[in-house]
């Protein structure tokens, strides 16, 4: 997996870093195969552009994964720590959910025996060997 922590209208910090790699690295686990996997974070301060003197920070997080999938999301607060949190919470959550629907769409997947069977017969006339198909798959007709 791939994962850029970039520093927007703030000073790079190591610490900061190191927490957004953390917490991360904890929301992802067992979700994300390390290899086809790219995330990019962006801490973003709103200090240093404020009139008011009362800033806000953002933590926003564009992750693509396998299958072409990609999310986006960001959160801001006034404080960077909980920014970062509450991103990486929402990031787990989504991840979770788009585990339970994968789950889910496998098991509505037709078994071997189902597809062969709605099959029109002129391929059985074809030389469509129904029974080398089932062998394939391991599945067996009763």
């Amino acid at each position: 997996m791939k994962l850029e922590i970039r520093f927007r209208h703030m000073d790079r910090s190591e610490s900061l870093e190191n927490v957004a790699t953390e917490k991360i690295m904890q929301a992802v686990d067992g979700f994300l195969n390390r290899h086809d996997s790219h995330i990019q974070v962006w801490l973003v301060s709103d200090l240093n552009r404020s009139t008011r003197g009362n800033g806000s920070f953002t933590c926003e997080i564009d992750i693509r994964y396998p299958r072409k999938k990609q999310f986006f999301l960001q959160k801001t607060t006034d404080d960077m720590h909980v920014a970062i949190q509450e991103a990486c919470d929402k990031l787990k959550d989504h991840l979770d959910n788009e585990s339970k629907r994968e789950i889910e769409l496998r098991h509505q997947a037709p078994s071997a025996s189902e597809v062969v069977a709605a099959l029109p017969a002129e391929f059985a006339q074809d030389g469509f060997d129904e029974d080398l198909l089932l062998q394939a798959s391991g599945d067996s007709r009763s």
